[in-house]
């Protein structure tokens, strides 16, 4: 047999063996290529928590969380209430609300009857002291937890009174030059205040809260009293009758 022949049959055997290995296809994908088609899982992005409850009141009324309420309405309380009932904040316990001095009571009144609606258990009502510190002043909610406790308030007249909260013979302290007279009806609210007493603190109507704050300030020069759990009336200031809180 001739060399040229020898060489073209062995170039013809490595032409079929190659024939014989699988050419890759339009469908064998490499595994990188499978993986990158495939979509990747959603994740379900985690639920902002609902902003803080920021509460104030100035002289026009009622701020809840970014809303304002006239003091002025006739339905301040429930309108109060339908803003927290709204669930879009995040309430903090205890709450705190700021109130300013020139607020008046009836409009506290209802602050308190609105949050206690609520469900809310712990309040702390910051106010600007004389001297102009913000000074809080936690105040209880659920009356039921009052076992006894003592009335006091001021009158249009600016004379400071106190009495039984379930009903009484009424003391009072008349005004002194510029308002209530704070040292002698603060004194004899100190004296009067027995051990396991609550206060519970009212006005008329057209009195500041500013001038019951500075009255329940006074509380903290006695001993009984300073430790005395502070309550605010829901109803109108009528010294000597039960109240209710």
């Amino acid at each position: 047999m001739s060399r040229s022949l020898l060489v073209f049959l062995g170039a013809v055997s490595l032409l079929g063996l190659g024939c014989d290995e699988k050419s890759p296809g339009a469908g064998d994908a490499s595994p990188s290529v499978a993986q990158a088609s495939v979509e990747a899982p959603k994740v379900a992005e985690p639920k902002k928590a609902p902003p803080k409850l920021v509460m104030y009141v100035d002289a026009s009324g009622v701020g809840v969380g970014g809303q304002f309420i006239d003091s002025k309405r006739d339905d301040l309380e429930a309108a109060i209430a339908a803003v927290l009932a709204s669930g879009t904040f995040t309430i903090a316990d205890p709450l705190e609300i700021s109130v300013a001095r020139q607020v008046l009571v009836p409009t506290v009144r209802a602050l308190v009857r609105a949050v206690r609606a609520h469900g809310d258990k712990h309040v702390v009502l910051k106010t600007a002291s004389r001297s102009g510190d913000l000074v809080a002043l936690p105040i209880v909610l659920e009356s039921g937890s009052i076992k006894k406790a003592l009335a006091s308030g001021i009158g249009k007249d600016a004379s400071i009174a106190i009495w039984p909260a379930s009903g009484g013979a009424a003391r009072k302290k008349s005004h002194g030059l510029a308002g209530p007279d704070l040292t002698l009806g603060g004194e004899m609210l100190g004296k009067s205040v027995q051990e396991g007493d609550a206060i519970v603190y009212n006005a008329e109507d057209s009195v500041q809260w500013g001038r019951v704050f500075d009255l329940a300030m006074t509380r903290v020069e006695y001993k009984n009293a300073s430790t005395a759990p502070i309550a605010i009336a829901t109803g109108a200031y009528e010294p000597g009758k039960k109240v209710s809180y």
